[in-house]
């Protein structure tokens, strides 16, 4: 997607010269918050991306799976593992650019919201009281809900990879 690459460096170049830019260190209210709308709007974008990418790696994987136990000559299996390993390997890849992303939005978001402590404009990701509010409420909500997507959105695509390889190595 050339659009959504060219947006990102467009943003984080904008938002790394803007460091040096005199209204910009001056706190102009104005220019801050249309900046820090437009991030928060490009971090927003970034949950149904991981949500899509993570979907085509399942999908991927049990199409991979329903070929692999349709083929019965090995040197097609081993062929289809290996291409399964590298596809893995490059969903791997492709989630965890996704999410570095995602947390260097977040981080920038941050960042200019300490700017302005009072603003509450600034601070619609700080919803730490909140998520405090529904995880009293809700216990099992908190235990279903713990576990930060990073682990599994990377985890899942290691897991396939390191089974993949292994079938690969071990096969006959």
């Amino acid at each position: 997607m050339p659009h959504r690459r060219y947006r990102r460096r467009y943003f984080l170049y904008r938002h790394r010269a803007s460091c040096y830019d005199p209204v910009m260190n001056g706190h102009d209210n104005a220019h801050d918050y249309q900046s820090y709308r437009q991030l928060l709007d490009c971090w927003r974008a970034e949950n149904s991306i991981k949500t899509i990418k993570f979907q085509c790696l399942l999908l991927s994987n049990t199409l991979l799976i329903a070929v692999i136990g349709l083929t019965d000559q090995a040197p097609i299996s081993r062929w289809l593992y290996a291409v399964a390993t590298l596809m893995s390997l490059a969903w791997l890849f492709s989630l965890g650019r996704t999410l570095l992303f995602q947390k260097a939005w977040q981080r920038r978001l941050q960042q200019m919201a300490a700017h302005y402590p009072d603003d509450q404009r600034f601070h619609i990701l700080d919803n730490a009281e909140t998520l405090e509010q529904i995880r009293n409420r809700y216990r099992w909500l908190s235990l279903c809900g713990a576990m930060p997507s990073c682990l599994y959105l990377l985890g899942v695509p290691l897991i396939f990879t390191i089974g993949w390889l292994s079938v690969l190595l071990f096969s006959t």
